[in-house]
């Protein structure tokens, strides 16, 4: 899907219906989906998070705070 612009439309499209509508967010995981899931959170009005398989030297620590953003090391293990 990176860099094909008129398939992203087309899923985000056909999708938007299917997804819930009282969600507060969508997650996608890191890289090939993010377009998609950035396509359909500009449809549903909504934010969306990406999940990564290890934290970046740029990603926030356990504790930090930066505006609303808070990372949570269990959260992170759960999905691990």
């Amino acid at each position: 899907m990176l860099g094909d612009y008129e398939i992203v439309e087309a899923l985000a499209d056909a999708l938007v219906e299917r997804l819930p509508k009282d969600a507060d967010a969508l997650m996608t995981a890191e890289v090939k989906s993010i377009p998609l899931a950035h396509a359909l959170a500009v449809r549903m009005q909504m934010p969306y998070v990406v999940a990564r398989k290890a934290r970046k030297p740029y990603m926030l620590r356990v504790g930090q705070r930066r505006g609303v953003v808070h990372h949570d090391r269990r959260a992170a293990d759960a999905v691990a």
